[in-house]
């Protein structure tokens, strides 16, 4: 066992709090780039966890231009956020990713 003065317990308390504000802040950064990396493009395979739908389902609409697709060579190339969108909206067929992208951009720049 072992006494503080008052001072020394609010110096602790204070160093400890610092350093856990510190951990929680770098720890969320890191989520955050993390996150970032992972939303931006997306392949095949991840495409198929996302949506569950099997990987010939994926080709077969990406052929038919029935899910937004930012390249149709190899390796298939997909925007998550495109993705997300089209899975809200029920999955609807469409030609180009143009009407997406211009409500992704208008919810870039509500928020």
């Amino acid at each position: 066992m072992f006494t503080l003065t008052i001072s020394e317990f609010i110096e602790l308390t204070r160093s400890f709090v610092a350093e856990e504000v510190e951990r929680v802040s770098r720890e969320h950064q890191e989520e955050t780039n993390k996150t970032n990396q992972e939303t931006t493009i997306c392949e095949i395979d991840q495409v198929v966890k996302i949506t569950r739908l099997a990987r010939a389902t994926l080709y077969s609409k990406v052929s038919k231009k029935h899910i937004p697709c930012l390249s149709r060579g190899k390796p298939l190339l997909f925007s998550r956020d495109h993705i997300e969108m089209w899975l809200k909206a029920g999955r609807p067929p469409t030609d180009s990713i143009n009407a997406i992208e211009e409500i992704l951009k208008n919810k870039q720049h509500e928020g």
